[in-house]
């Protein structure tokens, strides 16, 4: 039925008037129509995207595309002289000066590779030929001539002459007076100087560590003159002046180097101290101000705590009611929580023992409990019983889950993550390792990376994780994730895990096979409606074609029921046979699982898929 309504609607849609498309623009451009400057260039489609068919329209626009080109390509050009300039002021204003006038390559400036411009770019001449006129000068004076006396007073007298030079082509004269006369030998005759007293000493040159001071005299008792003769002996004389040592104030030395912590861990101190030796104080000097040690606290990160075990909790209730079963009883490494590097607990969190062993009554159709497997790495085994007698009744599980009693067995769990190492290599790094707890017997070791590393950048809390222990299968990591720890770092679930609780870490992640039933229903459902949904639209779609053909028929002054004809395309179509769906697959009874930490999961009974064939019974489409 579907291949005919399919075959029907290809039937219609051929006779469809179909409208031209463009198709894509060619992949080449045509050559540029210059090779520099502005130019143009193309490019060309066609309509056959789809070609027109059945009188349907062509395509609406150009075939033909142009764009610019060698738009940022510049011709060639060459340099021309632009006119001279003006002539500059010539170099001097008489005998023969210079001048110069300059022209530049820019009528047009050379451009795109063009040939720069031959010649030359500046000019000279002479200028201002006439002589210059030169003013007169005087000479040197002339040597004074002997004065008129030897004593008491006479005068003597020197002379100068304009040839220094003449002055010549309308030059000045020179100015002022030829001769020069001065009183000469005016001293009194005779009088020879005599010293005066000394004068008191002046004051030291400096206050303390040796200095000197001077006194003086004059030859002016009286002054020599009239030819007299000077003073003999000295003017001045010194001495030595405060000679005792000056003080020096004491100064600091550089501090010493911090002592050892006095503590490892929980806040100590160490000290550093300098001394007044950089100078010493001397001769009365101020000795240093300020202290001479000084302290600070260090090693302020918590003492290492180990862990200890809380208390047994109280046995749990029986896995079973008869039959022997299990109960457990729990402590957790929180009495205290190990913490600052602290050991973890030594010993199991969990214990257990048998309870109900009185044996059950016989169930209607099932065989006696199997004995229990071996121990599993999620640390729980398994006994199961068969149903024999289905007449009788099966009902209850098939399969019945404990914890492993007979032997040692425990689940691995991450320790925190360890401090960011050093930065190194622009890298920075942090450890953990599988023992919080470590992994006993037949159970599971840890999953995930030992290590984590990160650029030196990176900046995460200051409280290290063992302030902040996140439990198993959870990672203490900078602040990301679904559950703030301290001082912006969080404890996130590993891989496979889910349900964070602080100490106790992360449950894993229970896979159900009522998804993939799920997935298979949802299926069923949309192809049931699906089909429905097909068969309606080309109905529609023949319905509107017959309309057509009607209506087409009328204008042509006939119709269909005149000659009994039915075009095929309207005809019922066959029926449909009824569809039976495959039966589902089957599905395995899923692994048992459970949620826990260092615990087993409580005891769990998995029963087979509640989806099955006998269960799904879809009913078959009826024929339109």
């Amino acid at each position: 039925m579907l291949l005919f309504l399919f075959l029907s609607f290809l039937q219609f849609c051929s006779s469809q008037v179909v409208n031209g498309g463009w198709g894509e623009w060619s992949s080449v451009w045509s050559g540029c129509s210059v090779t520099c400057g502005d130019g143009t260039r193309s490019r060309t489609r066609a309509c056959n995207n789809p070609e027109p068919a059945n009188g349907g329209a062509s395509c609406v626009g150009s075939s033909v595309e142009t764009e610019a080109c060698n738009a940022g390509t510049q011709c060639a050009v060459n340099g021309g002289f632009g006119a001279w300039g003006s002539w500059s002021a010539c170099s001097t204003t008489c005998d023969q000066g210079t001048r110069s006038r300059t022209r530049s390559c820019n009528n047009p400036v050379p451009a795109a590779g063009g040939l720069d411009c031959v010649g030359e770019t500046i000019q000279f001449e002479n200028c201002n030929n006439a002589a210059c006129a030169v003013d007169g000068g005087w000479s040197a004076w002339s040597a004074f001539s002997v004065c008129s006396a030897t004593c008491g007073g006479g005068s003597q007298t020197q002379t100068r002459v304009c040839n220094n030079p003449p002055p010549t082509n309308g030059g000045a004269a020179c100015i002022g007076s030829s001769s020069f006369t001065q009183d000469c030998n005016t001293q009194s005759c005779a009088v020879n100087g005599g010293w005066s007293a000394w004068s008191a000493f002046s004051s030291c040159s400096v206050t303390c560590g040796t200095g000197t001071q001077t006194q003086t005299r004059s030859c002016t008792n009286p002054i020599p003159s009239g030819g007299g003769l000077s003073c003999v002996g000295l003017s001045i004389q010194s001495q030595t002046c405060n000679t005792q040592a000056c003080a020096v104030n004491g100064g600091w030395s550089a501090w010493s180097a911090f002592s050892a912590c006095s503590a490892t861990c929980g806040t100590g101190t160490q000290t550093q101290t300098r001394s007044c030796t950089n100078p010493p104080p001397s001769a009365g000097g101020n000795s240093c101000s300020g202290l001479s040690i000084q302290s600070q606290t260090c090693n302020v990160q918590s003492c290492a705590v180990n862990g200890g075990w809380s208390a047994w909790s109280a046995f749990s209730t029986c896995s079973v009611t008869c039959g022997s079963g299990t109960q457990t009883q729990t402590r957790s490494c929180t009495n205290p929580v190990p913490s600052g590097g602290g050991s973890s607990c030594v010993g199991l969190s969990l214990q257990s023992q048998s309870c109900n062993v009185a044996a059950c009554p016989t169930a209607a159709g099932w065989s006696s409990w199997g004995a229990f497997g071996a121990c599993r790495d999620d640390c729980t085994q398994a006994q199961t019983r068969t149903c024999v007698n289905p007449a009788l009744g099966c009902a209850g599980p098939s399969t019945n889950i404990a914890a492993c009693s007979n032997t040692t067995c425990r689940v691995g769990g991450w320790s925190c993550w360890s401090s960011w190492s050093g930065c190194g290599g622009n890298q920075q790094v942090q450890v953990r390792t599988c023992t919080d707890p470590a992994p006993l017997g037949a159970g599971s070791v840890c999953t995930g990376s030992s290590m984590n590393a990160r650029n030196c950048s990176s900046t995460c809390g200051n409280t290290a994780c063992e302030d902040f222990p996140c439990g198993q299968n959870a990672i203490c990591s900078p602040a990301s994730g679904n559950q703030t720890g301290a001082a912006g770092r969080v404890c996130a679930c590993a891989a496979g895990y889910r349900n964070f609780v602080q100490g106790l870490g992360c449950s894993r992640i229970q896979v159900s096979s009522s998804d993939d039933d799920s997935n298979d229903a949802l299926w069923a459902l949309f192809v049931l409606l699906l089909i429905p949904c097909l068969i309606l639209s080309c109905l529609g779609a023949l319905l509107m074609l017959k309309k057509k053909k009607a209506a087409k028929a009328r204008k042509q002054k006939r119709s269909y029921s005149s000659d009994g004809y039915i075009p095929p395309f309207v005809q019922p179509p066959p029926p449909m046979m009824p569809m039976s769906m495959p039966p589902p697959p089957s599905y395995p009874a899923p692994a048992p699982v459970y949620s826990g930490y260092d615990l087993p999961a409580p005891t769990a009974v998995f029963d087979p898929p509640y989806f099955s064939p006998t269960n799904f019974n879809p009913q078959p489409f009826s024929p339109l």
